[in-house]
């Protein structure tokens, strides 16, 4: 999957390539939540690791593209630690809903809110069409000289 989006990535919108992601990811999840085997699981996360690896690499594209050079590495940094962050705080979450209702009645529902969320963005593109910009087409100047660097200090 990754390598299909590195070749083909840039013949759709980024905005589609995330909430088709989202969708296939959601469908995932849905479908590890109801399949009562191993067997049948193993092809529901391979649906939620390709909506994962889209949803990823159109995210973090859209953000290297969008963040001016001297920034990128701050702004990087901070989009990942909310990222890594967040994992553990879903986790806690569900795990204490799983302890109430079962990991199934967690996990399905799970998926099926993530399938109503990329319906709900795909009614709405105009939420994700930031990702289909970045500065070079927003009228951002050429670059120039790279300013001097001193560490400590925001500029």
């Amino acid at each position: 999957m990754a390598f299909w989006i590195g070749a083909y990535g840039d013949a759709f919108p980024r905005s589609r390539l995330a909430v088709a992601g989202i969708c296939v990811y959601g469908s995932g999840v849905l479908l590890m939540g109801v399949s009562p085997v191993y067997a049948a699981t193993l092809p529901a996360m391979t649906l939620l690791g390709a909506g994962y690896i889209t949803i990823a690499s159109s995210l973090n594209t859209s953000i290297q593209l969008s963040v001016a050079d001297r920034f990128r590495g701050r702004v990087l940094a901070i989009y990942f630690m909310t990222i890594t962050g967040a994992f553990p705080i879903g986790a806690l979450v569900q795990g204490a809903i799983a302890e109430a209702v079962g990991v199934r009645w967690t996990v399905a529902p799970s998926g099926a809110l993530i399938i109503l969320f990329s319906l709900w963005l795909m009614a709405r593109p105009g939420l994700t069409s930031a990702l289909d910009e970045h500065r070079h087409r927003r009228g951002y100047p050429p670059p120039t000289e790279a300013a001097p660097s001193t560490p400590g200090i925001l500029r």
